[in-house]
């Protein structure tokens, strides 16, 4: 009886009925997560201490946390579909393994590592927060633009080379203190960022582009400038001041900086030359301690 209901698509049913075993079997499947520290932080971040997990289990995390806990490896996460937020920061990484697309990935922390490859943002397009602060970067030049990218932390690497993608509409802070940048070009069109740190670099020449009317925080100390260009239309910064202490080189000229720039502070650089813009207007306070200047004709 059975079989003549079923005669005219016998194929037909089989498929069905192995296909749904299959998709039963792979929901139902291990996972393995070689790295216990990682298995720890999945485990608590699903509340799911004892048993094994499934598919279904990775892809219903959300947020993980895994800080400090001497990972090494992230085989596993791959799994990890639906991911909001990734915390990874002081542990042992030298790669990361994503899935192909994580569009749900809006907030990554990997600080304090050992990478030195980020291929793995081709993964990760609509991140908004992005940590790699402490790792052994080189260079910084994005295969794929990260249009929703607010902050980037790329300090405390070795970079030589940093090139953004464009364009960076939502980049609010960006923070790349403590490389060995010698060159660095902030591309047009960064029109939020609040703060920018190029402290402790290299940096000999700065241009920074027109349309940066919301700069709250510029950072230029441990730099060996020789020239600084800053828009006239910077004109938000804190308390409507700068400071250049132990920012440049013996031989400084500030090309052009905001009409309502009311303290500058050339602070211990050791100063035998300076130039200043031909039109300060608001200036009220312009400290030069501890220089080697001897001829004050830019007053």
């Amino acid at each position: 009886m059975f079989q003549n209901s079923v005669h005219p698509h016998p194929r037909g049913l089989r498929i069905s009925i192995s296909t749904i075993l299959i998709l039963m079997c792979s929901s139902l499947a291990a996972l393995e997560i070689p790295d216990p520290g990682l298995e720890l932080a999945i485990r608590e971040s699903l509340g799911k201490m004892n048993g094994e997990l499934s598919p279904s289990d990775m892809a219903s995390l959300r947020v993980v946390d895994a800080a400090g806990k001497n990972i090494q490896n992230t085989q596993g996460l791959e799994h990890a579909l639906h991911l909001h937020s990734l915390s990874l920061p002081f542990n042992q990484l030298t790669q990361l393994h994503l899935p192909d697309q994580m569009h749900s990935l809006t907030n990554l922390d990997l600080g304090s590592n050992a990478l030195r490859d980020v291929s793995f943002l081709m993964h990760t397009p609509k991140l908004q927060a992005l940590s790699l602060r402490g790792n052994q970067l080189q260079h910084w030049i994005p295969r794929i633009p990260l249009p929703d990218l607010a902050r980037l932390d790329l300090s405390g690497n070795m970079l030589t080379q940093c090139t953004l993608s464009e364009p960076m509409r939502e980049l609010l802070q960006l923070e790349l203190q403590n490389n060995q940048l010698k060159d660095f070009e902030l591309p047009e069109g960064c029109s939020g960022l609040e703060r920018l740190d190029l402290s402790d670099n290299a940096l000999a020449r700065l241009r920074l582009p027109v349309g940066l009317t919301r700069l709250r925080q510029l950072e230029l100390s441990g730099n060996q400038l020789e020239q600084l260009f800053i828009p006239v239309d910077v004109l938000n910064l804190d308390h409507h001041a700068l400071s250049l202490d132990r920012a440049t080189a013996s031989r400084f000229e500030l090309q052009s900086a905001p009409g309502n720039l009311e303290w500058l502070s050339f602070f211990n650089n050791g100063l035998s030359e300076l130039e200043l813009p031909a039109a300060m207007p608001s200036l009220k306070v312009l400290n030069l301690r501890s220089n080697r200047l001897l001829d004050l004709e830019f007053l």
